[in-house]
């Protein structure tokens, strides 16, 4: 496979949050012909932008010659100058994003991120205007992309898919990607296993991350679930009146079943 910018990514999954890409990037990861970082996350083009494009080479230098190379880092999607950034360093990658009924995506960024709403319910932190809400306005980040890259150039999945017929997203993805047949972990498996999310990130920041993976991967993994499931359970509950925030999506959905095609009336309700 020749690729004439060996230092470039040739893919980067763009979103969105709780869409189930980190079971992707494991399949990416799992693939001989793939690299993709240690981290999955790099956030070059939100967070860290402004450390050069050096930094971000780094994150694939120990890619072989004939390796497709790309990332994952969902926060793309949303972030405001991401799709610009990305068009400029970027611009044959190929983008993929799997979006999630926005919903059931916010109560669990709400679960995931319950340090940012300590005060708030689940009702007052997704108000209009607000993170949550944001992030689940799927053609308003995707018509920002779609000013820079080509129809063609980005690969739009389901979440909803990847839970019934997860076999056929991956052969999509593989078939868009140009690689043989990704194969998938345990479909079973929560592949992204969170526990005790504030400590976890801390780890993370002080280059833990090994550790933290070792656990997941490790016998270890289910009795520390099972207490951070406990202690989130008994921490908060969250009730929902799905009426009243699926009324938030709603236009925004509608003008999505336009943008990509699909019949998404299972979201309205």
């Amino acid at each position: 496979m020749y690729k004439a910018e060996p230092c470039r990514p040739d893919f980067i999954g763009i979103g969105a949050q709780r869409g189930a890409t980190t079971w992707l990037f494991d399949c990416l990861d799992g693939h001989a012909d793939v690299y993709v970082p240690t981290v999955k996350e790099v956030h070059y083009f939100d967070e860290n932008y402004e450390r050069g494009w050096q930094w971000y080479e780094d994150h694939f230098a120990d890619a072989a010659q004939n390796q497709l190379v790309g990332e994952i880092t969902p926060n793309y999607l949303d972030h405001h100058d991401s799709a610009q950034r990305i068009a400029k360093d970027c611009p044959s990658a190929k983008l993929f994003v799997v979006l999630r009924e926005p919903v059931s995506r916010a109560i669990s960024s709400y679960e995931l991120l319950g340090h940012r709403f300590t005060e708030n319910s689940f009702e007052e932190a997704c108000q209009p205007g607000r993170y949550l809400v944001d992030l689940g306005l799927y053609a308003k980040h995707l018509k920002r992309f779609f000013q820079y890259f080509d129809r063609d150039q980005i690969k739009i999945m389901l979440f909803d898919d990847v839970v019934s017929k997860p076999e056929c997203v991956l052969q999509e993805l593989s078939t868009f990607l140009g690689v043989s047949r990704l194969e998938t972990p345990q479909l079973t498996k929560r592949v992204n296993s969170v526990v005790f999310p504030r400590a976890q990130r801390m780890a993370e920041a002080v280059g833990l991350n090994p550790i933290i993976e070792f656990a997941k991967k490790s016998s270890l993994e289910k009795p520390i679930r099972n207490i951070a499931d406990l202690v989130r359970r008994r921490k908060r509950s969250i009730e929902v009146d799905h009426s009243t925030v699926h009324a938030y999506f709603r236009d925004d959905i509608l003008e999505l079943e336009k943008l990509i095609d699909r019949d998404l009336s299972s979201w309205l309700h």
